[in-house]
């Protein structure tokens, strides 16, 4: 789940919870985690935002591939 699909241009894992999934191979590689958000208000906003703009997107990439 966290390959992008070809017709929707992002993978389920951050369509469905609006992030990058954390794997342990990151760990491995001393990936930086997300800075944390000022509060939680800021933190919602931010990811209901990010979210809407995800689905916004991939829907209009649900379309070409439907047209193509």
């Amino acid at each position: 789940n966290n390959t992008p699909h070809a017709s929707t241009g992002f993978c389920p894992f951050f369509l469905l919870f609006g992030r990058e999934p954390r794997l342990p191979v990151d760990d491995w590689l001393a990936r930086p985690t997300p800075a944390a958000a000022t509060s939680s208000m800021d933190w919602v906003r931010h990811h209901h935002q990010q979210l809407k703009q995800a689905h916004d997107k991939a829907y209009k990439h649900l379309e070409n591939a439907a047209a193509a």
